[in-house]
């Protein structure tokens, strides 16, 4: 399973079973130290963070970051996601983390991540940079939400997310489905038109 599948997956557990309303992968910025591979927000405002580890020299790098080692941290409840043969090894040193196994269909939870506080001002520039970014593409899917007419073009399946030159690493994803780029803006999918 590589990296990419990892993140995807990450992201639908936020979005399902985790009921996350915002959820945004590989997200970057300029005025954060941290780039999670997974983040969402529930619409209580508590944050989860999944950080995807494809194997174990991965997750010991992993321990060397700032925020691991005090430094600002983003997500109420962070979690580890890998392999179902990683975890074993991990779930012992994992500490507060959660610990994700990512069997051929589902996600199950090894370790459930215990509450920690966390930074907002890290989370809160990363919203505000996404927010920022796509401002008139959203306005146009909410006016589509509420029935008004307004024309976007709705791809007709998730592969069309290629046809973005920022991939999927910039990817956020609205409560209702619907996937924007959070570099240039571009509706990537609607809920419902695939």
């Amino acid at each position: 399973m590589t990296h990419a599948d990892l993140v995807k997956r990450a992201a639908r557990w936020l979005c399902g079973s985790q009921r996350c309303v915002v959820v945004m992968t590989e997200a970057a910025c300029q005025c954060n130290s941290e780039f999670p591979d997974a983040i969402g927000w529930t619409a209580r405002g508590s944050s989860i963070l999944v950080e995807c580890k494809t194997s174990l020299n991965d997750w010991y790098a992993d321990q060397y970051k700032p925020s691991r080692r005090g430094g600002p941290a983003m997500g109420r409840y962070r979690y580890y996601l890998m392999a179902p043969e990683l975890t074993k090894r991990v779930a012992t040193r994992a500490g507060p983390w959660g610990v994700l196994a990512a069997h051929a269909k589902t996600i199950r939870v090894v370790q459930k991540a215990v509450y920690q506080d966390c930074s907002s001002g890290p989370e809160l520039a990363l919203l505000v940079s996404r927010m920022s970014r796509m401002r008139g593409d959203l306005d146009r899917l909410v006016s589509q939400q509420e029935g008004r007419e307004t024309r976007i073009e709705h791809p007709k399946s998730l592969e069309a997310q290629a046809s973005c030159p920022h991939g999927v690493h910039s990817r956020m994803t609205l409560w209702d489905g619907s996937q924007i780029c959070g570099q240039c803006g571009k509706v990537l999918f609607v809920h419902g038109y695939h």
